[in-house]
């Protein structure tokens, strides 16, 4: 070779080529992989050969998948509602039997004896028609005001997780008792707080830094738990919040924000 091949070499030579000459990988024409095609086709394309029945579902990252659900779930709350042998609470001139947010469910029950059996079958109908069980091992129940000897029967009869103290729905604590609210809610909210504090002391940040790691985690998970929780604030309570930030030997402060107690 006298020098090097060209692009223009390569374009002509593809160019002159005729029709059915062009070499594969290895070398060799599409018509001689033709000629034994039929025989290699059985083994190739075997996967092809069984049926595969599309029952339901979307793409992977679907818009629709989300509102899919969100219309399927509704129909479960809608039957739930409008059975009455599945008992409510009734607040004033209205009954609450179940929240949802997403596929977290949360019911609010009276009457378990006479509910819980009846809300069971309606799951099962629910399953066969949608595909969607309930997972009851890992389904959480929490007991408010039934006696000890109903509440033993019950437990035999329905293997919920059982909770005599609380149990957790979309990050907050519920209890038994609305006096024990602030202690599983609270305090643990404001050592995460403090957690974060420290971690952040490691880093050097900025003020817009700093206003901007407060305002979009600091804050949110505060304002968060006083929409969500029926309970009153104390000021104290709030200040406790200002005295731990005080601790840290941090950069990131809240000393410039003014807590008002507004409950």
């Amino acid at each position: 070779m006298e020098s090097p091949i060209t692009e223009e070499e390569v374009l002509g030579v593809i160019k002159d080529l005729r029709k059915g000459s062009a070499p594969g990988p290895d070398g060799l024409s599409i018509p001689y992989y033709k000629s034994f095609g039929h025989i290699l086709a059985p083994h190739l394309t075997s996967f092809f050969n069984s049926k595969t029945n599309i029952m339901r579902g979307t793409r992977q990252g679907c818009p629709l998948s989300p509102l899919i659900f969100a219309i399927v779930i509704e129909t479960l709350a809608i039957a739930v509602r409008h059975n009455t042998d599945i008992k409510g609470v009734i607040c004033g001139d209205q009954t609450h039997k179940c929240g949802l947010f997403a596929d977290d469910i949360l019911l609010f029950l009276t009457s378990p004896l006479t509910t819980l059996p009846n809300l069971c079958l309606m799951l099962e109908k629910f399953a066969k028609i949608s595909g969607l069980e309930v997972n009851f091992s890992k389904s959480q129940a929490l007991n408010v005001s039934l006696p000890p000897q109903t509440i033993s029967s019950i437990k035999q009869s329905f293997k919920f997780k059982w909770s005599d103290t609380s149990i957790c729905y979309l990050g907050i604590t519920l209890t038994a008792k609305t006096e024990t609210l602030y202690t599983h809610n609270y305090p643990p909210l404001f050592k995460k707080l403090e957690a974060d504090l420290v971690q952040w002391s490691k880093h050097e940040l900025s003020w817009l830094g700093r206003i901007n790691s407060i305002k979009m985690t600091l804050l949110p998970r505060l304002l968060y738990f006083f929409r969500s929780l029926p309970i009153p604030i104390k000021k104290e309570n709030l200040s406790e919040v200002k005295s731990t930030e005080r601790k840290q030997q941090t950069e990131i402060t809240l000393g410039a924000l003014d807590w008002k107690c507004t409950l």
